[in-house]
């Protein structure tokens, strides 16, 4: 009893110092949109990024930008294809 007691009271105490520490800090936890990765080895997503607004702003579907992204051999960055859901998820975050 009196060492779970004690064994709960400093992993209270542990968790509320990691709290403490990062509180107020900016951090990024998970993986970055597509496109919105701060390195520049992520600049060719963003010339993607643009290109699909641009698509979109002169009003090609979602399923066509996929289709022609997909078509010319242009890839998410997992090496995958860009589906339709994958365009409106791009063309639906609020842009910077």
């Amino acid at each position: 009893g009196m060492l779970a007691e004690m064994d709960r009271d400093a992993t209270i105490a542990r968790l509320a110092a990691g709290k403490a520490y990062w509180r107020g800090r900016k951090r990024v936890e998970g993986r970055w949109p597509y496109g919105e990765h701060p390195s520049r080895d992520y600049e060719g997503e963003r010339a993607v990024v643009a290109r699909i607004q641009v698509l979109h702003s002169s009003g090609v579907s979602s399923y066509a930008i996929a289709r022609t992204l997909n078509a010319e051999g242009t890839r998410t960055r997992y090496g995958k294809e860009f589906t339709t859901k994958t365009v409106q998820n791009i063309l639906r975050r609020p842009q910077p």
